[in-house]
């Protein structure tokens, strides 16, 4: 008999991290896959995955609060009638009450780390709620070992229970040195000529006023410094509100520009046109963009929290305290004028980016999935692997 997995991918039609993440990752397994049903639940039809014959995509739309509601109510039904062997949540969160059993994907656990830059309604939802779709989850997948530590740390589940499975880059990301693209670029989002990268959503934990207080330290000590780039939407959960009034009130007025979202296809350009991108986050649970950055062949520059030194091991400049402006200013002068540096940090890059593969991550899900449902009759089998 041929399975039937569900998987909630509800919320993966806005630009970011956890939609390319998540959608690479089931093209991923739908191209290694051809026998298994797979059901998607999607807030807006993927169009790319009309060419796999054995993907249904189902349509469900509305606010956050809305669909999660629905999906309580009308899933468990749903998924005994239609025999479903498995249910996957990607992103977080889950339903109890399910016929078959189920697994959960935790990117971060931010909102219990940072409770003050999210809603008392969130921070509810995690501390009391999400721990009872964890602990009876079938499995726990986490997207780095230090989240993996949070889940056991606020969840007690323990880490030898919880399946890492690395984000990687699209394949799309790589050295880009044709300048009519690059000229392109520049003038179809009017960029500077020369420009430190910020790519992220524009939330609280991503911690761009520490950023632009560097790029005033910066312009006040050197002539002619790169403006800065800033790609993203934003995000509602946590609005960083505070970052655009900054920047007249530091006199960046002219040297800091937010472009907002950007199609996937541009984004490399972005990586490929800067002079070195820069995340400095309060917390990540894992930190795409850094991989993304030194696959394009860009100098990358972390804060040392939550996944982020995990992820870039020695390739990436890494400043120890996310609040110390002056110690950010110091890394980025550093890695702006340091040509010998710059070299170096492109070279353990490439060499880190090597380390994290798509096909292998999807490969591995696929194996999660194979070890649930494995001990039915009519459990999970695929062909090839």
């Amino acid at each position: 008999m041929e399975a039937k997995i569900l998987i909630d991918a509800i919320g993966i039609n806005r630009v970011g991290g956890g939609r390319t993440a998540i959608h690479t990752l089931l093209e991923n397994m739908l191209r290694l896959d051809h026998e298994t049903s797979f059901i998607v639940m999607v807030s807006e039809r993927e169009p790319s995955w009309d060419k796999y014959r054995n993907v249904r995509q189902i349509i469900i739309s509305g606010g956050r609060f809305a669909v999660r509601v629905c999906l309580q109510c009308w899933l468990p039904i749903w998924a005994r009638r239609e025999g479903v062997a498995l249910v996957h949540f990607t992103k977080n969160l889950g339903v109890f009450g399910l016929p078959c059993p189920y697994v959960v994907t935790i990117h971060d656990l931010t909102t219990l780390l940072l409770r003050d830059q999210h809603t008392l309604l969130d921070v509810i939802y995690w501390k009391w709620v999400e721990p009872l779709t964890i602990r009876n989850a079938d499995r726990v997948v986490a997207v780095s070992h230090d989240a993996a530590g949070d889940v056991e740390r606020f969840y007690g589940v323990p880490q030898q229970s919880i399946e890492v499975i690395h984000w990687a880059p699209h394949a799309r990301f790589a050295p880009i040195r044709d300048p009519h693209k690059l000229a392109g670029l520049r003038q179809r989002y009017r960029l500077p000529g020369r420009y430190i990268l910020f790519v992220g959503i524009l939330a609280k934990k991503k911690n761009l006023p520490t950023l632009l207080r560097c790029m005033a330290h910066l312009h006040s000590r050197v002539p002619r410094a790169p403006d800065l780039v800033v790609v993203g939407r934003r995000y509602p959960q946590s609005d960083d509100m505070v970052s655009a009034s900054m920047v007249n009130q530091l006199g960046l007025g002219n040297h800091v520009h937010f472009v907002g979202s950007v199609p996937d296809e541009d984004l490399p350009l972005f990586y490929a046109a800067s002079e070195l991108y820069v995340l400095p986050s309060l917390h990540e649970g894992f930190g795409i963009p850094c991989l993304e950055a030194m696959a394009c062949g860009v100098p990358v520059i972390v804060t040392r929290s939550g996944a982020l030194p995990e992820i870039v091991g020695d390739a990436a400049l890494v400043v120890d305290d996310p609040l110390d402006a002056a110690g950010l200013c110091t890394a980025t002068e550093r890695l702006l004028y340091d040509e010998a540096l710059r070299q170096e940090m492109t070279r353990r890059g490439f060499e880190r980016v090597t380390a994290f593969s798509w096909e292998r991550s999807a490969q591995k899900m696929l194996d999660v999935y194979r070890t649930v449902v494995g001990g039915n009759s009519d459990g999970y089998q695929t062909a090839g692997v």
